[in-house]
């Protein structure tokens, strides 16, 4: 469309052409003035359209030759490095778990950064987290060897407070400009991250965990209940059910004050913790009552746990000043049989249990079964050395506090192994005694 002023002004001469042509050559008697005037004022159109389409045309490659205007406030098309630090960005800050933070971190960090040796060192609260390289092919044990190396360390900062340091390997020529800003960044935005999933575990096992004694609570502890007795029923197992509560615990808190009776609490939350295995369940139930759930147990097994824990309990001192109290405790146990999948049955069976032990005299285990072995309402006697007492005991001298029964090790737990169904029991996590630790992916 844009060269149809150009053709017409061609055709135009063409017949301006040819009519002055005619003119020449024919008498000139017959050319009158009003047609010269009209030739002459043909010609001069036709000659300013050819000058006006030639301007156009050259004005109109002129600006296609010329590159389109730069502008420092128009939008830039981002780089590749900048695509790959938001995709990281969004994968971190997406992540709320810790473990699965640490793992995305350790194979994700060397390939963004393109340094196969970096690592991250950083406390978060107690706990203290090393993330080393997962990348194929990479050791991770050659970061920590005897040979001196050079490192460039960028701090990790979280609400302006430092709380770790990232590392790379420093090459020969050193890092350029753009690279220690984009280690810079990088360090900002995991610690950002992790003071995030760090404070979300914080929060999760708040909701789940008794602060007073590091057990589960009461709605996580059925919910456990639920899903042992699905597997049991699953992999035809017996499951078994303890209920246990400590005898005059009022007393304590009449005699002694409620900070004796929640050291007390705190106590046997302990010796829980470090006689059941990591995959039991330990929850409170109320008050000074506790919900114990045993898999893969048999009545035998599961009383001689419940024998042992009042033992323990009975032997624990509680301190009050010059003086050291002592508490037992009365425990229920039931068993799940066959196809057995309400909870609530477990439950009133060895409430009924534990109330039984109450009457005959407490510090003991009574066992009610239900089932083929129904009839079987067998009440345990306590141990020779565990006496009955009517009141909490009070010896005036630490001394006279009887010897912790020896634990034979078949039933107790070790903090520092890993569950067998590779998910800590709740509260282990607040309750260990663990401060720091190493972690990497293998």
């Amino acid at each position: 469309m844009k060269n149809i002023p150009s053709i017409v002004a061609f055709v135009a001469a063409l017949g301006l052409l040819a009519l002055t042509a005619a003119v020449i050559v024919r008498p000139a008697a017959d050319l009158d003035l009003w047609r010269g005037g009209t030739m002459a004022l043909a010609w001069v159109v036709v000659l300013a359209t050819g000058l006006a389409a030639r301007e156009r045309v050259a004005m109109s490659t002129a600006i296609a030759s010329e590159e389109p205007p730069r502008h420092d406030d128009m939008p830039r098309r981002p780089d590749t490095a900048s695509i790959a630090l938001f995709d990281f960005a969004r994968e971190v800050h997406g992540t709320l778990e810790s473990d699965k933070l640490r793992l995305l971190i350790s194979r994700r960090l060397p390939l963004l950064l393109g340094v196969r040796d970096v690592w991250i060192v950083a406390r978060l609260g107690t706990r203290q987290q090393i993330i080393l390289p997962a990348a194929s092919g990479v050791d991770p044990m050659i970061l920590v060897s005897d040979e001196p190396r050079h490192w460039a360390t960028f701090p990790m900062k979280s609400d302006g407070r430092t709380i770790g340091l990232m590392g790379a390997a420093l090459p020969d020529g050193g890092f350029t400009e753009a690279q220690q800003k984009l280690f810079k960044n990088v360090a900002s935005l995991l610690a950002q991250a992790l003071s995030t999933a760090t404070a979300f575990e914080t929060m999760r096992e708040a909701s789940l965990v008794d602060p007073l004694t590091g057990c589960a609570t009461r709605a996580e502890g059925s919910r456990r209940l639920e899903a042992e007795l699905r597997r049991a029923q699953r992999s035809r197992t017996s499951l078994a059910v303890l209920m246990l509560d400590l005898d005059h615990f009022k007393s304590i808190n009449d005699r002694f004050g409620h900070k004796t009776g929640d050291a007390a609490l705190t106590a046997v939350g302990e010796t829980l913790l470090t006689t059941l295995r990591a995959s039991d369940v330990r929850c409170r139930w109320g008050g000074e009552e506790f919900l114990l759930v045993l898999p893969d147990a048999n009545v035998e097994r599961a009383q001689r746990a419940a024998d042992k824990l009042r033992q323990r309990i009975a032997s624990t001192p509680i301190g009050v000043g010059d003086q050291v109290v002592s508490v037992t405790a009365s425990i229920g146990l039931t068993l799940s049989v066959g196809d057995e999948t309400d909870a609530q049955s477990l439950i009133t069976r060895a409430d009924a249990a534990m109330y039984e032990a109450k009457r005959n005299g407490r510090n003991r285990t009574s066992i009610v079964l239900a089932g083929p072995a129904a009839g079987r309402r067998s009440a345990v006697q306590r141990a020779e050395d565990s006496p009955v007492h009517t009141e909490p005991v009070v010896r005036a001298e630490p001394g006279d506090e009887p010897a912790a029964d020896e634990w034979d090790g078949v039933e107790r737990r070790d903090p520092h192994r890993r569950d067998r169904r590779r998910t800590p029991s709740p509260g282990r996590r607040a309750t260990d005694a663990v401060v720091s630790g190493r972690w990497r992916d293998s």
